[in-house]
């Protein structure tokens, strides 16, 4: 059992909450008085304490199954009391529902990004393939999860998955319409189309292996060469 630490949850050097790619965010000139700074530092423990749990949960979901997991386990491996998980979590289901909403965010918040930056439906294409396969690789352990245990979670939760499968689809079978309209792609189903390509790069993590003989960047690069493949897009 490890050692638990005083006051806080000691951070996990092998999984992480799922993370989308990175970008620069600007800094507020505006100073925040003495409370609203030990508001936002409470909030920021509350909140570390809280990805500490998903992550270490999700490394255990992995080896031994949702089901073959308890909550003693999960604080076990933190090195924690399980008043403590149950301080931040209400239920053993309440943590699979967080790591797969977390992980279903991922293609959607990087598709929105590429949609927000300028450039034809190519080069966004392009972008987000290459972000989105970085992701999925880089939060292999929580999409692995997602996968495996997704029929695990209660109904309602299971309908929201799929309501944002259908907008992500939607989405994405958009920007590979607009591509066919301008020329860009040479397509006939838009839709279909779109389901490849996310299957293609979704299933990315069944295979990744860090010591294998491509770096990261390069499968990214690879894969989104394909995805432009896929679309046969034009010069």
């Amino acid at each position: 059992m490890r050692k638990a630490v005083a006051g806080a949850v000691a951070p996990s050097s092998r999984a992480g909450a799922p993370r989308a790619s990175r970008h620069k965010q600007e800094k507020s000139s505006v100073r925040p008085n003495g409370a609203d700074e030990r508001t936002r530092a409470q909030d920021g423990l509350h909140h570390l304490r809280r990805e500490r749990i998903l992550a270490e949960a999700a490394e255990l979901f992995n080896e031994r199954g949702y089901s073959g997991t308890t909550v003693d386990a999960i604080a076990e491996q933190i090195g924690v009391t399980k008043p403590f998980i149950y301080y931040y979590i209400e239920k053993k289901s309440d943590i699979l529902a967080e790591i797969c909403d977390q992980t279903i965010e991922l293609p959607l918040i990087e598709l929105d990004r590429a949609l927000a930056d300028r450039g034809g439906p190519k080069e966004i294409l392009q972008r987000f393939v290459l972000n989105f396969t970085r992701v999925q690789i880089e939060n292999q352990k929580f999409v692995n999860v997602f996968f495996r245990e997704e029929l695990q979670l209660e109904p309602a939760m299971r309908n929201r998955m799929n309501a944002k499968r259908r907008q992500f689809d939607n989405k994405l079978s958009q920007l590979l319409e607009t591509g066919m309209i301008k020329g860009e792609f040479d397509i006939s189903d838009p839709r279909l189309s779109a389901l490849a390509l996310g299957g293609m790069v979704c299933w990315a993590f069944t295979w990744y292996r860090p010591s294998g003989r491509l770096s990261l960047d390069q499968i990214c690069d690879y894969i989104a060469g394909c995805a432009l493949n896929l679309v046969r897009a034009r010069p």
